[in-house]
């Protein structure tokens, strides 16, 4: 059997740069898939990224807003490129 990491709440809010209720409000709103062992939930590569890919793609579809266009958040940028998801580092 293939070992397979499986990142916490934590981990990945850390991964995610999000606080981790945040983490919590994407697993209760179905955002992201996780899987839930005993009170807690870990969240595989597969999950995340796909998780990652529908929410890139969310926000490649969407029209810019010229009213933002000057509050412009650098931190909002997305890397979705497979080989660019560095896991073994969290």
């Amino acid at each position: 059997m293939d070992k397979q990491q499986l990142l916490t709440v934590d981990q990945l809010a850390n991964f995610l740069q999000v606080c981790p209720e945040t983490v919590r409000r994407y697993v209760r709103n179905g955002d992201i898939k996780a899987v839930k062992l005993g009170r807690s939930h870990r969240f595989s590569k597969e999950q995340i990224e796909d998780f990652i890919n529908r929410f890139a793609e969310k926000d490649l579809g969407e029209e810019p807003k010229e009213e933002e266009d000057d509050d412009v958040d650098e931190q909002d940028s997305h890397d979705t490129d497979e080989e660019n998801l560095d896991y073994d580092n969290i």
